[in-house]
């Protein structure tokens, strides 16, 4: 299990809630593989904050198909998780900027 901290949302579910987690442990996994001296790795409150922002996100405004997200390619990974993160207004759960993420649920 993702050790960054517990978040409670009743818009998640457990099932839910352990995919998210799946997913940030392969975003830990990927930014380990590409960290270097200049670029060290995504700390602990890093990583909560992009679960966070995934989290507000699935639960706002756009609902994320979290099985897809779970074993899309790096490249659509890393674009849905630091695009979300970038583009979540964290009051409203809307995402700004026209963003979309590849993993949106169709609904």
């Amino acid at each position: 299990m993702f050790d960054g901290g517990v978040m409670s949302l009743t818009c998640i579910d457990i099932v839910d809630s352990d995919k998210i987690d799946k997913i940030m442990l392969r975003i830990k996994d990927f930014d380990a593989d590409v960290s270097s001296d200049d670029d060290p790795p995504l700390t602990k409150e890093e990583l909560l904050a992009l679960r966070t922002s995934v989290v507000f996100c699935h639960c706002g405004d756009c609902p994320l198909d979290l099985d897809k997200l779970l074993v899309a390619d790096n490249y659509t990974l890393i674009h849905d998780v630091l695009g979300i993160d970038q583009n979540i207004d964290r009051q409203t759960l809307k995402l700004r900027n026209h963003f979309h993420p590849r993993c949106a649920s169709k609904q």
